[in-house]
């Protein structure tokens, strides 16, 4: 038992344009939607969510399923930095280094911190249809702005710890050999101690746009045996642009903000007759 508060704002925009023979029409859709928790239960106690638990949370004043992580600011580069440095009881150089939030000096559960939501406050819509004499051209695009997605396929296959056994990503290359070559200073060793726990190094934009459908038609002159026709192709999900590579799509997060590992939108082709006898 317990309340949301939800808050948001749509905008819807349509236009009919002509250009001598040439007629434009568009429609324009944007939303904002925020929620927060603003009450669980009787006592407020936060609830752990996400993946066993660890990777969110829901709690007063924050998103539902705000995702609570350890954030990661590093690696160790060598023994000096473990034994200066706030850590946990069996870190080792070339670990991910997290931040102390409490600064006790010691990293633990009490360390991790809200790091994003899953749910992207901004969504747009933008679909155009043109018709110029017998010929029509529609697109239909879709975006999303501003939330997160946790790659829980890309830490399944690919995290410290694994040793050399597996193929790694090309990002491997970079990861910390030792001391005197600590690769960028974010990717820890492939041997690191740090594989098991959740942490900001899968955490990902998932913003993203797509193009959801192009579709030309050419109407076909009357003729004797029928009244009209119109001949077309449509392709569906042709293109989309992100950042992610964490898996397949960003739109693969279930309702925690979680991708294990659902698969992209199918881009198909389809040719269609729609004829009036």
């Amino acid at each position: 038992m317990g309340d949301i508060l939800n808050k948001g704002i749509e905008l819807n925009l349509n236009t009919k344009n002509e250009f001598g023979k040439l007629r434009w029409l568009s429609t324009i859709n944007a939303s904002y939607n925020t929620n927060q928790v603003i009450r669980i239960g009787y006592d407020n106690t936060p609830l752990a969510t996400g993946f066993s638990g660890l990777t969110s949370i829901i709690e007063v004043g924050q998103p539902l399923f705000a995702f609570k992580l350890y954030d990661v600011i590093g690696v160790y580069k060598n023994q000096a930095e473990v034994d200066a440095g706030p850590k946990m009881a069996k870190t080792i150089p070339g670990d991910s280094k997290y931040r102390d939030v409490n600064g006790d000096g010691v990293i633990d559960n009490n360390d991790r911190v809200i790091k994003g939501n899953p749910q992207a406050p901004f969504a747009f819509g933008f679909r155009n249809d043109f018709s110029y004499q017998k010929f029509t051209f529609s697109v239909l695009m879709n975006a999303q702005l501003g939330g997160m997605i946790y790659s829980m396929i890309g830490r399944s296959i690919d995290r410290p710890g694994m040793g050399y056994l597996y193929n790694k990503l090309a990002k491997w290359e970079n990861r910390w050999k030792s001391a005197d070559n600590p690769g960028d200073g974010i990717t820890p060793s492939l041997l690191a101690t740090t594989g098991a726990y959740y942490d900001t190094r899968w955490l990902y934009s998932s913003d993203y746009l797509r193009v959801k459908n192009v579709t030309v038609g050419y109407s076909v002159p009357k003729q004797k045996w029928f009244t009209n026709a119109r001949v077309y192709i449509s392709i569906e999900n042709p293109f989309i642009w992100h950042d992610y590579s964490g898996g397949y799509t960003p739109e693969a997060a279930n309702n925690e903000g979680g991708d294990y590992g659902g698969y992209p939108q199918s881009k198909t082709f389809s040719i269609g007759l729609n004829l009036n006898l």
